[in-house]
């Protein structure tokens, strides 16, 4: 996986989350992604009040890797840095603010 400059990833391709994250990794819904491809991912319906600070982290073959913080928008709404993922498979991404943690999926084809 590689983490693309704000720069790079201006004007790409985006994929909107259908369904908001979970507080359960489990149940985590999922977004697909095409490999090779430098994508941002929208997220929607993040359970905050207020603009928040989200700190995003994605897990690589067992291993949490951090992606940086975003903020929100007052409706919850996040867009994760551009990726731009070499392998196909499953990657599940964690955010966490204010001691709670939430997860959606993005599957690599």
């Amino acid at each position: 996986v590689t983490l693309v400059s704000k720069h790079q990833a201006q004007g790409l391709g985006r994929v909107i989350m259908k369904s908001p994250p979970t507080a359960s990794a489990g149940k985590a819904p999922a977004a697909k992604v095409k490999k090779g491809k430098i994508t941002r991912v929208k997220i929607v319906g993040i359970p905050v009040t207020k603009r928040s600070t989200i700190v995003v982290r994605i897990q690589i073959e067992g291993k949490w890797v951090d992606l940086g913080s975003v903020r929100t928008n007052a409706s919850g709404v996040i867009v994760l840095p551009g990726l731009k993922f070499a392998k196909a498979g499953s990657y599940l991404v964690s955010m966490k603010s204010g001691g709670k943690t939430w997860y959606v999926k993005l599957q690599v084809k």
